[in-house]
């Protein structure tokens, strides 16, 4: 079922919200710029809003390798390995590159790290003259999640194994 992410500032059935985004989970289904939007706002405060609008519905939506660790079948006797085995993943983790990655459409342009969108640019000439249709169409194509780039590594695979679990 697809929920509505809107701002908290409604008023009597309205809002001075310049996007509304309908998500099917985590996933973007489809993002709309209200009619008026030009009358609230810029294009890149517009852009702006989607990014913080992503970003707030994402959160905690991708998991991270040291929450899916459990410590409920560890000894005592075996916490120096635990740590030793933790310091191996945390350095590897830190040796890798940060994971940036762009994602275009024909107009717009999505800048995203570690899982968060942290940028979103259009052609201006093309944002003055799209049509509201055409807009909330490429800003649905240009917000969708990009595959992530933090691939498993040795260290962590090794330590979850330890603890009893899968690779994650």
């Amino acid at each position: 079922m697809a929920i509505r992410n809107w701002s908290d500032r409604h008023h009597a059935g309205t809002t001075d919200e310049p996007v509304e985004i309908t998500w099917r989970g985590t996933i973007p289904e489809w993002v709309q710029p209200s009619r008026d939007w030009v009358e609230h706002c810029t294009a890149q405060e517009l852009l702006s809003r989607v990014v913080e609008l992503v970003n707030a519905q994402m959160v905690g939506a991708r998991g991270d390798w040291r929450a899916a660790l459990s410590l409920s079948g560890l000894r005592l006797h075996e916490l120096g390995e635990f740590n030793a085995l933790v310091s191996e993943a945390r350095a590897e983790a830190e040796q890798a590159p940060p994971a940036i990655q762009v994602a275009t459409t024909r107009h717009l342009r999505a800048v995203w790290h570690s899982g968060r969108l942290i940028e979103l640019t259009a052609d201006p000439i093309w944002i003055a003259t799209v049509g509201p249709a055409g807009f909330a169409a490429e800003l649905t194509d240009a917000v969708q999640p990009v595959s992530d780039a933090d691939t498993t590594t040795v260290a962590r695979d090794r330590l979850i194994r330890y603890l009893g679990g899968a690779s994650v």
